[in-house]
């Protein structure tokens, strides 16, 4: 699968098979969040693989914005001893780089992912026993597709983009 196409097809999933994701398949994600650029390469994350059944019951207690019955999930967490670390400076926040590296990974294995940072971050650290030097940040659930979502409109170009200078919307003769 080719970046681009990988970029245009993935889906947020909400419902899943519930057929478990392989630890090894696990693995590969994490993995790919940790290619995820950092700040001076901090490389300040940690992640929290989740596949156990009833802890996944318990992950969606705490999540009031997790639908559905996904098998497995990712915390995406940042490590702040890390972020805070001398000499280079910056928080190195890098969620969004290391949660989209994750789900174009799931979906280029035929898995379903979906973004979720609406859950008790207390809670969480709690149920997973999480340090205090170590902030959940994001959730990510993870299993087979139960549903294909039809690919919602993306605002045209010309409204988003521009070239050198806000006063000049850029492709607005290209549309």
């Amino acid at each position: 699968m080719e970046v681009l196409e990988a970029i245009e097809g993935r889906r947020s999933i909400r419902r899943y098979k519930a057929d478990p994701v392989p630890e090894a398949l696990m693995r590969v994600l994490v993995e790919a969040g940790q290619w995820a650029p950092t700040g001076a390469n901090r490389q300040n994350w940690k992640f929290i693989a989740v596949t156990d059944p009833k802890l996944m019951r318990s992950v969606k207690r705490i999540s009031p914005m997790m639908w559905g019955e996904a098998p497995a999930a990712i915390f995406v967490c940042q490590d702040l001893t890390r972020s805070r670390a001398p000499p280079e400076g910056g928080s190195g926040g890098t969620t969004g780089f290391v949660s989209q590296n994750i789900m174009l990974a799931a979906h280029s294995l035929g898995l379903g992912t979906c973004p979720i940072g609406g859950f008790n971050r207390a809670a969480a650290r709690d149920l997973l026993d999480v340090p205090d030097d170590i902030v959940p940040l994001l959730l990510i659930t993870v299993g087979y597709p139960d549903e294909t979502p039809e690919v919602r409109p993306r605002r045209p170009f010309s409204e988003v983009a521009y070239l050198n200078s806000c006063k000049n919307p850029w492709g607005v003769a290209d549309e």
